[in-house]
């Protein structure tokens, strides 16, 4: 008896001992720019970043003598829809070359924890 119940109460501890991870779901989009041109996307966002803190942000930038991205605008949606709105990006190809990008859809104070993942390989051709 006393060995079931010392077994319980270290699974329990066990449980009670893991640490919760958010795994990102991670999807990767291929863009070709000609050089000068943008190249503009739209994701979604679920919630008013106001009440959340929840946003895209770059987690990692791409190289500006290839291409730039602007800081993106966030726009409400006016529609009742799960989706609380938009944010709009525009990637500018500069020179020719290959770059990547990844945004994060998370709180950028904690970016050990997103709940979004957009990476985006990027082509700069003549």
């Amino acid at each position: 008896m006393k060995k079931s119940i010392f077994l319980i109460a270290l699974f329990v501890s066990a449980l009670a001992c893991t640490k919760d991870s958010i795994t990102p779901a991670s999807n990767t989009t291929f863009v070709t720019i000609k050089k000068g041109n943008d190249y503009t996307f739209v994701l979604p966002i679920e919630s008013s970043p106001g009440s959340t803190g929840i946003i895209w942000y770059k987690s990692t930038k791409p190289n500006e003598k290839i291409a730039t991205i602007d800081e993106g605008e966030i726009v409400e949606n006016t529609k009742s829809t799960s989706i609380w709105g938009t944010n709009i990006w525009k990637i500018k190809g500069v020179a020719n070359g290959k770059t990547s990008l990844v945004l994060k859809f998370g709180r950028q104070s904690v970016p050990s924890e997103s709940f979004n993942e957009q990476s985006f390989e990027i082509t700069v051709t003549e």
